[in-house]
């Protein structure tokens, strides 16, 4: 049985894991949401992009373009704040916008020449030494050239999009660590109530949903972790299913939330630990706790039941 105990105690913990990282996921979208933090890092990664921090030269003509801010007038005044700032912006219309603000939308002889004298002339060197070499290399060739422009702004993105990255999941982190401490959700003590007690993680095994090829909604994957009776939540150890049968420290809370740094040790690092787990996102755990389930149905293989190394599952 030690072959379905494992297994039984993985996909338990998977799903914990995953209920937690769908509920701080959805949170920090939220706020994403609701504070324009992918449309303001887009406008700062735009600015640093194009040399315009103070949002008076070429970032500011590209934001008032229609094909970037088709939501705008496109009236909006130098060192002003885009009315509607998009949350993302697609290369090949960046480049096309570029193109256009600075003059050389058409192909006439010289038109590059004096673009970028004119950007070289406002102080913008690095961004005019940029178009005269994109645009050689293209073979003075416009759709080549726009072409350039547009993985040159990819690139530039995918720095924005890590820094993003970074600030999301830092967030992530902190709501996760907020649910995992509100709900009382210690990955340490989930495991061993899962471990010490086999038909526990048995029953929680065979509640989990696994139909279907997204993850559950977070209200429902929030319930069925309520549901499983696991060693969750801010309530008193009254003896109930789901206790850990070791010292103290592991059950559910001390008595009267009494002062006990060996409870409260345990956990704050089971919260820690349930926090980070949400930092590889609900997709990971989902994906994740498909290969478990997997595993489980196919048991273990002929020459290990030979073996007596595992029991069917």
């Amino acid at each position: 049985m030690f072959y379905t105990t494992v297994l039984d105690t993985a996909i338990g913990l998977v799903f914990t894991f995953l209920a937690v990282s769908l509920a701080a996921g959805a949170l920090t979208e939220a706020l994403a949401s609701m504070f324009k933090w992918r449309s303001k890092t887009l406008l700062a990664g735009v600015k640093a992009l194009l040399n315009d921090e103070d949002f008076k030269g070429l970032a500011l003509q590209v934001y008032n373009h229609a094909l970037v801010s088709p939501r705008s007038d496109g009236l909006t005044p130098a060192g002003g704040k885009p009315a509607f700032p998009p949350a993302y912006i697609d290369p090949r219309n960046f480049a096309a916008a570029l193109t256009d603000v600075i003059g050389i939308s058409s192909q006439a002889d010289g038109a590059i020449d004096v673009a970028i004298r004119r950007i070289r002339d406002s102080g913008n060197a690095q961004i005019a030494n940029l178009l005269q070499g994109t645009y050689h290399r293209a073979g003075n060739n416009l759709a080549a050239f726009e072409t350039g422009l547009a993985q040159w702004f990819d690139n530039g993105m995918d720095r924005v999009s890590g820094a993003y990255k970074r600030r999301t999941q830092m967030v992530s982190f902190l709501i996760g660590l907020a649910v995992a401490v509100g709900l009382n959700v210690s990955a340490i003590r989930v495991a061993l109530a899962l471990w010490d007690q086999p038909l526990l993680a048995r029953a929680v095994a065979t509640t989990v949903p696994t139909s279907g090829n997204a993850a559950p909604d977070v209200v429902d994957a929030v319930k069925n972790l309520q549901a499983m009776n696991l060693p969750i939540g801010w309530i008193p150890d009254d003896g109930s299913a789901g206790k850990v049968s070791r010292d103290n420290i592991f059950s559910i809370s001390p008595p009267g939330f009494a002062k006990d740094p060996g409870w409260w040790r345990t956990a704050i690092l089971g919260w820690l630990i349930t926090a980070g787990a949400t930092l590889f996102g609900a997709p990971f755990w989902y994906d994740t706790l498909q290969h478990f389930v997997r595993l489980k149905g196919s048991g273990p293989s002929p020459e290990e039941k030979a073996q007596k190394k595992g029991a069917a599952a």
